[in-house]
């Protein structure tokens, strides 16, 4: 495993031409098994400390996120599998905090992996374990607060891969 504080590795550089608009410091790219292990629910096991370069970054492992990528890191809708975690930090955030985001990759580009609440807040859904499933950013910004089946989101993927 090779961590890049800063960058990412030059396959994945055009993803990271948007990444100024999410105000986010890339710091070091990790397997699933570097991570996932190591989430829990458990307060008293919540802060882990990853060192990169030499440098230390603590991370919240308690995240309702990580649960639910535990339970399956395939999007729900379109079956894209998520494959890597980048070691990110917020613009203006304290140096030494840093949060995990997983991605997968598709077509030379990495696509983010979000925690989607099956039925919708907005509908009356729970923020809940039982409620949250594993879905690609594209997938989740086409369902948004609808109400649709997988099925139905997974037919609109496959139209719109057809026209990218």
């Amino acid at each position: 495993m090779r961590h890049y504080i800063g960058m990412v590795q030059p396959q994945f550089k055009k993803h990271f031409l948007n990444a100024a608009t999410h105000r986010l410091i890339v710091i070091g790219q990790f397997n699933i098994s570097d991570v996932l292990p190591f989430a829990t629910q458990d307060k008293r096991y919540a802060k882990k400390t990853y060192i990169v370069d030499g440098t230390p970054f603590i991370v919240k492992m308690d995240s309702d996120r990580y649960q639910t990528f535990n339970k399956n890191l395939e999007c729900a809708a379109c079956s894209l599998t998520g494959s890597l975690f980048l070691l990110e930090r917020e613009h203006g955030h304290e140096p030494g905090i840093a949060h995990f985001n997983l991605y997968a990759i598709e077509h030379e580009s990495l696509i983010l992996m979000t925690k989607d609440h099956i039925v919708p807040r907005s509908k009356g859904g729970k923020n809940n374990i039982n409620n949250y499933q594993t879905m690609c950013e594209v997938c989740n910004s086409m369902k948004k607060a609808r109400e649709l089946s997988n099925n139905e989101l997974r037919q609109i993927r496959q139209v719109y891969n057809s026209l990218a």
